[in-house]
């Protein structure tokens, strides 16, 4: 399932593209639902922990990959290209561990996909230290980590404050996210 972001054409100079593109219904929104659709099927896999862990991968993977691959981007060159390709990835990212139900306490040491969950975070905190003053990568962070909060339940024993911490800055809506996205709400 490859993402394709498409930056529009800004009809004023006024007009903040990077909003518009990620706003009223599109082709992307729709494909969320597959993201999540796939996460469900991989975790009803969960009796083969070791083909769990390829499809897992297999989805998982690429859009780590282009959340990877947005960042050097934007680092390079400021392009707000990049930026929404970040946010399409990162917002795939969450509908997809939205497929996978929340684990208890108990199973969080089981679970077979808990280390790529762990890694999933990690770029999803990534994203947000590169990007952290665009507007959509803070929405879709905070989307994707507290939809239903999977990313960070799968974190089991590791506490993402510390990991916080270095992401406080200056805005509202991100520190919304990192009130949501650390342990306990803290």
């Amino acid at each position: 399932m490859t993402i394709e972001a498409k930056l529009p054409e800004a009809e004023t100079s006024e007009d903040d593209i990077l909003l518009r593109a990620t706003t009223g219904k599109t082709y992307f929104q729709d494909q969320l639902h597959l993201f999540e659709a796939a996460g469900n099927l991989i975790w009803l896999t969960k009796n083969e922990a070791a083909q769990q862990i390829v499809l897992l991968e297999a989805i998982a993977g690429p859009l780590m990959s282009g959340i990877g691959t947005g960042i050097q981007l934007y680092r390079n060159s400021q392009d707000l290209g990049a930026v929404l390709q970040v946010h399409h990835n990162l917002m795939a990212l969450g509908n997809f561990a939205k497929g996978f139900p929340q684990a208890s306490d108990a199973e969080l040491e089981t679970v077979s996909y808990q280390s790529p969950f762990k890694q999933m975070t990690e770029a999803l905190l990534q994203a947000l230290d590169v990007m952290k003053t665009h507007r959509v990568v803070r929405d879709s962070v905070i989307i994707a980590s507290v939809k239903p909060s999977k990313l960070n339940i799968h974190l089991g024993p590791l506490c993402i404050l510390p990991i916080c911490e270095r992401y406080r800055f200056d805005h509202r809506r991100a520190r919304a996210a990192i009130r949501f996205t650390c342990c306990d709400g803290v």
